[in-house]
């Protein structure tokens, strides 16, 4: 334990020089809706806009403020190392749908808005957030990814139709210090090729039914002995019993019985199969019957968990990292 800690301590130290390569354009904010991209190169410029088709190519390029999306259907196709402080349409009725693809060894660092559908393609995102606040039965509302690796501080999709993973790695495990992470959504479908992990417990509105899930009932790796739960006209959760006693899960991992071993494109966490753990934390609740309580909370345990923890913290810091270099180029 002491040489793994070491060996953690040691790779933090390393970040500021092998984290982040240098972004090689920067901008303050980009701005889709205006008019003046209609010459913008790769090369010179860190991006291309093709207006007519609204597919937007990024390139090793750092946008401090906002990426403001047209309210049409948009493609964004990502190259190289890029970061952009927010990806919208300033508007939060605009319904239309976005798709994010990945080129190879790709990487995208981004808050992510949208009242509409989102599809991530073999996109490797080692931090940020997701955003989609438009609860309701609209059953084109779906998160989907597809052969990518997401790494979130908080995901917050609340249409019923939910997440679709394909072959895909979905963390949550980045919280930032004063931070408040969630993991919410409505419904979750997933492959016996992906995974979920989530140092924060489930929430959602509880509009759709445990059916809903499938197969994802049983997907539950941790914790240990864990389900998912709903009581009528309630949320659904992931518990645990603790003597008898219901208790939501304050972490959970969520792989198929016989794919959690599975090799998955841009791998995007430090979960590698069955008997893993991370970390996180249990509510133990003291209330009594089929009702999932809350009370003190019991740590989670393995060395697996202090791997995680570590690798957040490395993530973290390599996004300070970025950001202090952007400003130091904006000064």
């Amino acid at each position: 334990m002491k040489k793994l800690i070491a060996s953690i301590l040691i790779v933090l130290l390393m970040i500021p020089t092998v984290a982040f390569a240098e972004s090689t354009h920067t901008l303050s904010e980009l701005d889709l809706t205006a008019s003046g991209h209609s010459d913008k190169t790769l090369e010179n410029d860190g991006y291309t806009w093709d207006a007519a088709n609204a597919v937007l190519t990024l390139k090793d390029i750092s946008v401090g403020g906002d990426v403001i999306l047209p309210k049409k259907d948009c493609t964004i196709n990502v190259q190289g190392e890029c970061y952009a402080g927010k990806i919208w349409r300033n508007d939060s009725g605009a319904a239309q749908s976005t798709t994010i693809n990945g080129s190879d060894g790709a990487k995208l660092w981004a808050e992510i808005e949208v009242s509409g559908a989102l599809t991530l393609h073999k996109l490797t995102m080692t931090d940020g957030e997701i955003r989609n606040q438009t609860p309701g039965p609209y059953p084109n509302y779906i998160l989907t990814l597809h052969d990518s690796a997401i790494n979130l501080r908080s995901l917050s999709w609340m249409p019923n139709a939910g997440i679709d993973l394909h072959s895909s790695k979905l963390h949550v495990v980045m919280a930032m210090p004063d931070s408040m992470p969630q993991f919410w959504v409505e419904k979750i479908t997933m492959d016996e090729k992906s995974e979920i992990v989530s140092d924060t417990r489930l929430i959602n509105y509880g509009l759709c039914d445990l059916a809903d899930f499938g197969n994802v009932l049983n997907y539950v790796a941790e914790p240990v002995g864990g389900r998912f739960f709903k009581q009528p006209g309630e949320a659904v959760t992931i518990v645990t019993e603790v003597q008898g006693e219901l208790s939501k899960a304050d972490h959970f991992v969520l792989r198929a019985p016989t794919g959690g071993g599975e090799e998955i494109p841009g791998d995007g966490g430090s979960e590698a199969g069955p008997g893993g753990t991370t970390g996180g934390t249990t509510d133990t609740g003291t209330s009594g019957g089929a009702q999932a309580g809350s009370g003190e909370k019991a740590p989670a345990t393995g060395d697996g968990g202090l791997l995680l923890y570590g690798g957040a913290a490395l993530l973290s810091m390599s996004a300070a990292a970025v950001l202090l270099s952007r400003k130091k180029r904006e000064r």
